[in-house]
């Protein structure tokens, strides 16, 4: 016969590990240069809505709910923030700061 009771019971299925692709990084910078253009007091302004549809759009290219927050910046100091979100806002800043250098074949060819 089987184990019963707790031991029973599979372990719950963890998530993959979220993928950072280049479509991600480009509407990850897309987001962060919305919010430097914002000066709006007001929440209602079209840079947040434009904010939240790229929120959708970085969510499902992560692979999480499009209502989930990608990422959300320490420096907000939101009350309800999940550790994760935070990490995923530190890999996808680590991401996009990576400037690949351009490789030349040839001396000749930098100038």
């Amino acid at each position: 016969m089987g184990t019963r009771g707790l031991w029973a019971t599979p372990p719950p299925k963890e998530r993959p590990p979220f993928r950072i692709t280049a479509e991600s990084i480009a509407l990850y910078r897309f987001m962060r240069e919305l919010e430097k253009s914002c000066h709006c007091a007001d929440e209602e302004c079209q840079h947040w809505d434009e904010w939240w549809e790229a929120n959708a759009r970085l969510a499902a290219a992560l692979g999480l709910f499009t209502w989930e927050l990608a990422f959300v910046d320490p420096k907000w100091r939101w009350p309800r923030t999940r550790q994760v979100e935070i990490d995923r806002f530190h890999a996808l800043e680590a991401a996009a700061s990576k400037v690949k250098k351009q490789k030349f074949r040839y001396k000749w060819q930098r100038q």
